[in-house]
């Protein structure tokens, strides 16, 4: 009886300590934060892992994204092997971005003739995975670019589903200044 008291006690002493700001870590957040580290050093090692195959040969769906797996093309483009190209607008991209990702927007691409900048960053003797927010305007790039000579390989998983697959999110501007 005893032993439950102190248990209880020191539960609730430790969850009570933690809401009240004292700069100290409730069990259950201690545990969130395991769990976080541990999902994301199991990302890094399966985009390692993934990194070491080799890069299929484009395969599409009936809609037109690739079937490549999405952990397999973390790995390609952690390990620089693949390029990844976000669609989204500005705003979008301001919103909120994935690390590993290059902003050209669908608007720029749709113009015709990208500009200089744009076709050195983007190699024609990689894959160049494109993503948008829903898989929507990656097939409308994917059908501009793929006419200009590039390896384009659209994913029909979003922005967010990429996180969740994991992806890293970038910091936003402010954060990256300091």
């Amino acid at each position: 009886m005893l032993t439950t008291f102190c248990f209880l006690f020191l539960s609730t002493s430790l969850t009570l300590a933690g809401e009240a700001g004292t700069g100290e870590i409730s069990v259950a957040d201690k545990a969130t934060a395991d769990k976080t580290t541990a999902d994301k050093s199991a990302a890094d090692k399966s985009a390692a892992k993934e990194a070491l195959k080799p890069i299929p040969k484009p395969e599409f769906t009936n809609a037109g994204h690739t079937v490549d797996d999405v952990k397999a093309v973390h790995g390609f483009v952690k390990s620089k092997r693949a390029v990844l190209l976000d669609v989204r607008e500005q705003r979008e991209w301001d919103a909120g971005r994935l690390k590993l990702a290059k902003l050209v927007p669908l608007s720029v691409i749709r113009n015709g003739e990208l500009p200089e900048k744009i076709r050195k960053m983007l190699p024609k003797d990689k894959p160049v995975y494109l993503h948008c927010l829903s898989g929507g305007r990656v097939l409308m790039a994917a059908e501009i670019l793929k006419s200009q000579g590039y390896d384009v390989r659209p994913l029909r998983s979003g922005y967010e589903k990429l996180l969740k697959a994991g992806f890293d999110k970038a910091k936003p501007k402010a954060e990256e200044q300091k």
